[in-house]
């Protein structure tokens, strides 16, 4: 490696990570609630060796296996839940950016402020920042697919089974991590299928290292995953691709301004892949298939309501490496990657707490002074679980739940249903439950006659709710930290909920 060419990647590095601190900084108060969700997960695995969230019930409710386990191995060294979490993101960011660099080296090894800039343009990248901070695992995903990509550029060069291998070894990492970047490992086989430099047997070879491998990992992972929990996929998979496609595809409409916030660099990166099209355009169209079929794949299964394009963070690092595939204009594309993720990075304010996790927090605390054993039926799943975790809790949304997850017969009734993940629900079922408490709405609670969401609109309509539970409110001060995760926020809570009031049978 050349010392002047080794200093544009040390640059690109540092300029990065000082974006990326600037950014975590500017949003430090952003937690999300599904995050707790996982943490809830990850403390009973330290705790007590099981994955679950109701202890007792076999249920699976999170999407990210590797990210909860490694978590949870966190929480039992004495780690914080959410610090936990938040190491592992801020590691795994770390790791995306030092893959960006070796593998934008090893596509454009003569160009290096491009290199620099490219790897600047991850650093700067709204969503990296936010979702290290947020808690969920989008980042750590990111990072073993960027590996994974790495590799595969190797295994282009060399041809070796070796490169494909690891290669193979990180994207398994990534399919534990979180099911869905199947999709894009998928690709990234065919890929080696297609452009790997050895005749067709040989390429069928690396291709089994590079996508077989990781696809007998994760059927191994769902033959555990049908003995533990007796799903094939996560509860999260039933909920949200079982309502219909027209209802899933209504995120188009805001996906602009969703990818905009969140990973500008994307626009940038296509421009560049077609700009590949004639020039090095065996590797571009080797590096766009597994990006093209994740994002078909995010666009069929409706996104997700969470900021910063959360579910596109996977992508970072391979759309960053169209940045410095043309040999003429990868500067200029590059500083452009840069340049806009700066500008909308900058000029973004500062993201609050989530409201669900800011609320579902003060009443946590609150239920957490409640007896042990209470059986608690609500929408937010997270943070509200989360500090009051010595509680029994059905999941109105069914993320959690399978019977409202399995639900197929799905009527929309209120607007929120059309936030992906909150189109479940399942009033009667709740009752036969006969839950000790009833939170309906919002984490701070609402009434019959304002309903959220499914199981809301549901339980107004029987007689059975209206006579046995009744109308409880509290109010909730808030404390000096509650401010500073969410300037502006009314104080204190009204909190509202509903108290069973007749005799269990």
């Amino acid at each position: 490696m050349k010392t002047s060419s080794a200093r544009w990647d040390v640059a690109g590095v540092i300029l990065g990570l000082a974006a990326m601190a600037k950014l975590m900084w500017k949003h430090r108060h952003f937690i999300h609630d599904d995050a707790y969700i996982s943490l809830r997960y990850a403390r009973n695995f330290a705790e007590h060796g099981v994955l679950q969230w109701n202890l007792g019930e076999r249920v699976e409710g999170y999407t990210n296996f590797l990210h909860v386990v490694m978590s949870g191995g966190l929480i039992r060294l004495g780690l914080d839940p959410l610090l936990a979490a938040r190491c592992l993101n801020g590691a795994a960011a770390v790791a995306l950016l030092l893959a960006v660099v070796l593998a934008a080296r090893r596509i454009a090894p003569d160009a290096g402020p491009a290199r620099m800039l490219a790897v600047l343009a991850v650093g700067a990248t709204p969503a990296v920042a936010v979702w290290v901070l947020g808690g969920l695992e989008a980042v750590v995903v990111a990072a073993f697919l960027a590996w994974g990509t790495f590799g595969l550029i190797v295994t282009f060069q060399n041809g070796r089974l070796i490169s494909a291998f690891l290669a193979g070894v990180a994207f398994s990492l990534a399919i534990l991590t979180r099911l869905d970047a199947a999709v894009f490992i998928a690709g990234a086989g065919v890929s080696a299928l297609m452009f790997a430099p050895r005749a067709l047997p040989g390429r069928f070879v690396l291709a089994c290292l590079t996508a077989a491998l990781p696809a007998a990992v994760a059927f191994a992972h769902m033959a555990w995953r049908l003995e533990y929990y007796g799903l094939p996929f996560p509860l999260t998979f039933y909920a949200k691709t079982g309502v219909p496609l027209d209802l899933r595809l209504d995120f188009l409409a805001g996906v602009y301004a969703y990818v905009l916030g969140g990973i500008p660099i994307l626009f940038i990166a296509l421009v560049a892949a077609l700009a590949n099209l004639g020039e090095r355009a065996r590797l571009a169209m080797a590096l766009a298939l597994p990006v093209v079929l994740q994002l078909g794949y995010i666009l069929w299964s409706g996104g997700d309501h969470m900021p910063a394009a959360r579910v596109m963070v996977p992508l970072v690092g391979a759309l960053a490496l169209f940045l410095v595939i043309h040999n003429r204009l990868s500067v200029i594309l590059a500083g452009a990657a840069a340049a806009l993720s700066l500008i909308i990075a900058l000029s973004q304010p500062p993201l609050k707490t989530d409201p669900a996790a800011f609320v579902g927090t003060i009443v946590g605390r609150y239920l957490d002074t409640w007896p042990a054993g209470q059986t608690i039926s609500l929408a937010t799943a997270g943070s509200t679980p989360f500090h009051a975790h010595r509680h029994i809790y059905i999941d109105q949304l069914g993320l959690n739940d399978p019977v409202i997850a399995m639900r197929k017969d799905v009527p929309i009734l209120t607007g929120p249903q059309l936030w992906p993940g909150h189109s479940k629900g399942d009033g009667a079922y709740i009752l036969s439950r006969q839950p000790d408490a009833i939170i309906l709405g919002p984490a701070q609670g609402t009434t019959p006659d304002q309903p959220w969401f499914l199981s809301d609109a549901e339980l107004a309509r029987l007689p059975e709710f209206a006579r046995c539970y009744e109308r409880r409110e509290e109010t909730l001060p808030h404390r000096a930290e509650d401010a500073a995760g969410n300037p502006g926020s009314p104080s204190p809570t009204v909190f509202t909920w509903y108290q069973r009031v007749c005799p269990k049978t």
